[in-house]
């Protein structure tokens, strides 16, 4: 019996590290819409992409995060754990297909089960978040090209 449960906890522990790697290890791009340039973590794992920006203070002007998914799909975003207002723009084969700007923050006593959604509408396999106002602060508008460079 203490053989099953040790073994029990040691795959527990490396479940969980291995979660808190896939959570952590975010890749680096450089996401470019006409002559800007945005500096961005990239989020490719399950852990990562559930995490998204959640837990954070804020964004520093110029920086981002990048959803990258194998398959294009439709994919929904919600707020969890976001702590300010936030752009969400929809890319399919590197061109804007639609954006959600100004994001509100979610009010902290809502269950996790009413918080609201952010649909993309229509087939994506990228998704950029950025500071609320980058969509109209630096013109990301439907059509604009975005290149991606990842490091």
């Amino acid at each position: 019996m203490k053989k099953v449960l040790g073994f029990i906890a040691i795959v527990i522990v490396i479940s969980v590290s291995y979660w808190l790697y896939q959570t952590r290890s975010y890749g680096r791009a450089v996401v470019s819409v006409g002559d800007v340039n945005f500096d961005v973590e990239v989020a490719r794992t399950l852990p990562q992409q559930t995490k998204g920006l959640g837990g954070r203070e804020m964004l520093a002007e110029g920086r981002g995060m990048l959803f990258v998914y194998d398959e294009p799909a439709v994919q929904t975003f919600w707020m969890r754990g976001v702590q300010f207002p936030i752009d969400i723009i929809w890319i399919r084969d590197g061109v804007i297909v639609g954006s959600h700007a100004f994001v509100p923050i979610p009010e902290l006593d809502v269950p996790r089960a009413e918080l609201p959604r952010y649909g993309s509408g229509v087939l994506v396999d990228t998704v950029l978040e950025l500071n609320a106002g980058s969509v109209e602060r630096y013109g990301l508008y439907i059509g604009s090209l975005a290149d991606i460079q990842y490091k």
